[in-house]
């Protein structure tokens, strides 16, 4: 049998860790929204720590009048 990871007592469950989170698809998700083409509207500006390779060619997406 497979190891499934590190069991949690507590809840009775096995876990597993959490991936690294993919800068390009990240990268390219905010590119689709930044151009309207996610099925809504960008809540704000990139932030956090995976942001920094977005950030430096952000631009205000227009407002819907």
């Amino acid at each position: 049998m497979q190891a499934l990871g590190p069991y949690d007592g507590r809840l009775q469950m096995f876990i597993q860790e959490l991936p690294e989170p993919d800068a390009r698809r990240l990268r390219f998700l905010r590119w689709l929204a930044e151009r309207g083409h996610l099925e809504h509207a960008i809540a704000g500006p990139p932030d956090g720590s995976y942001a920094a390779a977005t950030v430096q060619g952000y631009r205000q997406p227009p407002t819907e009048a």
